[in-house]
């Protein structure tokens, strides 16, 4: 049997991929009554589960009832891709950062498996030691994607 997160994410997917809009809006307490829960493990799966790395943007809007909207971003179609890749990935990404938004190139089909299954190796902690290493491990990512991108 799925835990509640799991069954929660796979409840917001489902609505995602019947959506013609790409997002969704929804009220938190609405949801967390649904699965007779507390807004709190709402929370913990939007956090968790649809973060931009993984390919998702999500909004609050107060006022008027108040909403929360999940949104699929789709970096290949949305903005130039090598601009796209440098923006997202900021200045600092940590290890599982790194690997999600590899996993995500992969999903959207931008890289190969193989060339993510590499980037991910390449991403690891052991590689970048000492205060900086989100840092680098940033720079490195977005050099390593431009050369797979540009020499695909």
């Amino acid at each position: 049997m799925r835990n509640l997160a799991e069954k929660i994410e796979a409840y917001f997917l489902r609505l995602l991929s019947a959506s013609p809009h790409r997002h969704i809006d929804f009220c938190r307490k609405e949801v967390a009554e649904k699965f007779n829960c507390v807004p709190s493990q709402i929370n913990y799966v939007l956090e968790t589960r649809f973060t931009l790395e993984k390919g998702f943007f999500v909004e609050s809007r107060r006022g008027g009832g108040g909403y929360l909207r999940i949104s699929k971003v789709d970096i290949a179609r949305n903005k130039p891709l090598l601009d796209a890749i440098s923006l997202e990935l900021g200045d600092k990404i940590s290890q599982k950062s790194a690997e999600d938004f590899i996993d995500r190139l992969v999903l959207e089909m931008i890289i190969s498996r193989r060339e993510g299954c590499l980037l991910k190796v390449a991403v690891e902690e052991r590689y970048f030691p000492g205060k900086n290493r989100e840092t680098l491990r940033a720079d490195f990512l977005k050099e390593a994607l431009k050369a797979v991108i540009k020499n695909s």
